[in-house]
């Protein structure tokens, strides 16, 4: 069984040049798939540019090998008065030691469970081992996360006495932050969803490509559970994230993707 959860565009107004960005899920496998659909006669094509899911998707490097893929987490859940980490920033991998350390000491891990989740097939039951089947994809189910379209969006910040007093004033930001020295919104910018596979993903809205996913550090003790052969489904990383812009005088404005998720009582 599918289900369609929600879309992003390209443009604020339906046109030529526009893509739309459709999230859905199947219950089937607990599995994700997002995909990108032009228009033509302001009609939605049918056939899609591209989707994050097939068969073969990891030969065809939609989503990177699990040994190259580019996932990130935190090293701790908190900072000072209970707000987020800061400057601890790790990667989701055996290679990072200080994951690694944090990691070995949850109950139930080890390193086939770290690899499943990171995109490894070589461990699920079809392939002779113990872990849950996904013959399909790899991307989660994409249930309450609605895609987010992101590239060079103007916040009008230019009219607030911030967004000019700035050492890099809104409007050079704005006409840089597209291509600047680092910047990922390359080609046609990047669209951002939650997924229950506990990871927030970013693609490449040209391609396809999954650039990075990260894992909330809070959600990293249930997902084990995910590499279950009877698994019950999870809600993890199931809310719309969020990109906008920001003056940090340090010194100029940087863009920000935030995460949201679901707590008790309400979102966090």
């Amino acid at each position: 069984m599918s289900s369609e959860s929600s879309v992003a565009t390209s443009s604020s107004s339906l046109n030529s040049g526009t893509v739309v960005y459709q999230a859905s899920y199947f219950s089937s496998d607990w599995h994700g798939l997002l995909a990108a659909y032009g228009l033509t006669g302001g009609n939605v094509n049918t056939t899609a540019i591209w989707p994050t899911a097939n068969p073969d998707q990891n030969s065809s490097n939609v989503i990177a090998s699990f040994g190259t893929r580019v996932i990130l987490t935190s090293y701790s859940g908190t900072g000072t008065a209970g707000g987020p980490a800061t400057g601890k920033g790790a990667r989701f991998a055996k290679a990072d030691s200080n994951f690694y350390t944090y990691w070995s000491g949850l109950t139930g891990v080890n390193d086939a469970v770290l690899d499943w989740l990171r995109g490894d097939s070589s461990n699920e039951v079809r392939s002779g081992g113990l872990l849950r089947n996904r013959p399909i994809s790899v991307l989660g189910d994409i249930v309450d996360s609605g895609p987010i379209f992101a590239w060079h969006e103007n916040f009008a910040y230019a009219s607030l006495p911030e967004g000019m007093s700035a050492p890099t004033n809104y409007p050079t930001f704005i006409a840089t932050k597209a291509n600047r020295v680092g910047s990922i919104y390359t080609g046609q910018g990047m669209v951002y969803v939650g997924a229950n596979d506990g990871m927030l993903h970013g693609f490449d809205a040209g391609t396809g490509h999954e650039v990075f996913g990260y894992v909330p550090h809070s959600v990293i003790a249930s997902l084990p559970a995910l590499t279950d052969r009877t698994y019950t489904h999870q809600f993890s990383v199931d809310q719309t994230p969020y990109v906008g812009d920001a003056n940090t005088q340090t010194p100029e404005f940087k863009s920000f993707l935030v995460k949201v998720e679901k707590a008790e009582g309400g979102v966090a």
